[in-house]
């Protein structure tokens, strides 16, 4: 009678612990889109982690798979399996997502600076970073300053990985004379390369106005159009090194 009471009361400490979780991952948010053209809302791979390593690799919070006397020990592993840096950043990026929905990118740019330095995996919150700060105005013009170039690093590094989004972004932000960036012979480079990059159609954005690679292309000289032409055709991704936890977080799966 006393082991029946200690298993029923296991049970039901489980259930509410995942109608806890299940709660929590329904009001954490997935990405805080925006409704411009600039900025289209995150594919399915972005937002489901599939793909392969490079790619918008994202693990969110589980809900843990129920335990019982047979599988607690393959469950166990399975959990210690998964990467800690993996389980780390997707905690820390949902919170960091969660924090601009509600409250705007100057709270939320802390959170995804700790995940956007995590490196290879995390391009979409270098992505979602870099957009970010190049909307906060500083406490000073030197500190706006900063957040702009800031921005575009994390730009920068999230287009030079592969992400498409970022590429995009970087394209339309350097044709636009009023942007604060603009520099035609980039433009005409990450058009280029968002051209060629086989992931672009999952993200839903479309291409890049082929109008306006036209009067990119018109209006640069050729040996810029030859160069842009020549940057695209080499591309080659190039990821921020992956951020490797202690050995004793990866035995235990997770960081603390």
């Amino acid at each position: 009678m006393r082991q029946h009471s200690r298993q029923d009361a296991a049970n039901l400490s489980y259930a509410l612990l995942s109608g806890i979780a299940g709660m929590f991952l329904a009001a954490c948010p997935v990405n805080a889109a925006q409704s411009n053209d600039e900025n289209p809302p995150p594919s399915k791979e972005e937002t489901t982690g599939e793909g392969t390593a490079g790619d918008d690799d994202l693990i969110l919070l589980e809900t843990p798979l129920p335990v019982t006397e047979g599988r607690r020990g393959a469950d166990k592993k399975s959990e210690d399996d998964r990467p800690a840096q993996l389980q780390a950043g997707g905690r820390v990026l949902a919170q960091a997502r969660e924090t601009l929905k509600r409250k705007g990118c100057e709270a939320a740019a802390p959170a995804y600076r700790v995940v956007a330095g995590m490196g290879e995996g995390f391009e979409a919150a270098q992505h979602e970073l870099g957009d970010c700060l190049l909307t906060i105005d500083g406490k000073s013009e030197a500190d706006t300053q900063l957040l702009r170039q800031e921005g575009m690093l994390w730009l920068n590094r999230a287009a030079h990985a592969g992400n498409a989004r970022a590429q995009r972004r970087l394209a339309i932000l350097h044709a636009s004379p009023i942007a604060g960036a603009h520099n035609p012979a980039s433009a005409l480079k990450w058009s280029l390369v968002y051209k060629n990059n086989p992931k672009a159609e999952l993200y839903g954005a479309g291409p890049v106005p082929q109008t306006m690679v036209d009067g990119l292309m018109a209006d640069l000289s050729d040996a810029d159009v030859a160069a842009a032409q020549a940057f695209a055709a080499g591309f080659t991704a190039i990821s921020l090194p992956k951020y490797k936890p202690p050995k004793a977080a990866r035995k235990r799966g997770r960081l603390r």
